[in-house]
Order: C-alpha cells, then structure tokens, then sequence
C-alpha cells in the first residue's frame, strides 16, 4: 500500500518551494525530497543509508513510499512538471482514499438532527 501521507507531504513540500525542487536532478527531484522528508540523508553520491544498507535515491524513495516499479519510474520520470506529478501523486492515492460520502462524514446529518 502507497504511502498516502508521504506522498501527499512530498507533493506539498515540492508545490510550496518549488525554488528547491529540480525533477531532472537527482538530489534535488521528487524522490530526493520524499527520501529527505522521511529522515533520510541523500548523499552527493546519490545513494542513501537505509536503515543497515546503501541504496541509490531512486529506490529508496520508492521504499519509502512503498511504490510500485511502475508507480516508482513514473513518478520519478525527469520530465515530470510540477502538474505532471500532482497528477500522478492523485491517481497513486487515488483507491487509498476514503468514498466521498465518508470524507463528509456520514454520520454528521445524524448527529445535527440529534442536537
């Protein structure tokens, strides 16, 4: 499952400085900053120490946000635009999210009628 908080941390840090984010620099994309964000160190070298091991920053982020391959390459595609992985962060979040009628909160009409 998706790291949904994570996901949506990573995409508003991105869309509140996006002075800082570069998506076709390794240490400074969306995966960098995801990496970063979970308490990791990105290393110039491009490789982060997970926990007893290096990995490179790419597939920690896509640990750290337990994505899929295919989510992980598209989300971390270099020619993604700040639109491009708004959307994608959407649609990866997407069948995580509760239906519309609990976001309201169903019972709310109830309890309003109660008082």
């Amino acid at each position: 499952m998706a790291d949904v908080h994570g996901l949506r941390a990573t995409l508003a840090f991105v869309q509140a400085n996006p002075q800082l984010w570069r998506q076709d620099s390794w240490l400074h994309c969306f995966a960098a900053i995801a990496v970063e964000l979970a308490g990791y160190d990105v290393l110039p070298s491009l490789w982060v120490r997970l926990d007893d091991r290096s990995v490179q920053v790419w597939d920690a982020a896509a640990e750290v946000l337990d994505l899929t391959g295919p989510q992980a390459r598209a989300l971390f595609a270099p020619g993604n635009t700040l639109a491009e992985l708004t959307t994608l962060v959407g649609e990866i979040v997407r069948p995580y999210q509760a239906p519309r009628h609990a976001r309201r909160g169903r019972h709310a009409r109830h309890l309003r009628l109660v008082r």
